[in-house]
């Protein structure tokens, strides 16, 4: 897709993506884990399975494009 009017003309799958690239899932080096260490990603995966709702009505959830969703959450480099 090279401009925003071809990407608003297409027609996507019915099928949910969630980019968890930025969730930070090498906790004591248990690369391929992020189910048992990320509690986002637990959360979402509760609330998906227990409400049934789609992405988009998802309360972790923030809209990318398409039918691209990511976490809502600080990076992992910043601090409280």
């Amino acid at each position: 897709l090279t401009s925003r009017d071809e990407m608003e003309d297409c027609n996507w799958l019915d099928v949910d993506v969630i980019d968890t690239t930025d969730l930070d899932t090498n906790i004591a080096n248990l690369r391929h884990n992020a189910f048992t260490v990320n509690p986002i990603l637990l959360k979402d995966m509760e609330e998906l399975i227990v409400t049934g709702r789609r992405a988009v009505d998802r309360s972790t959830l923030l809209f990318r494009e398409g039918n691209i969703f990511g976490y809502c959450h600080a990076p992992s480099h910043v601090a409280m």
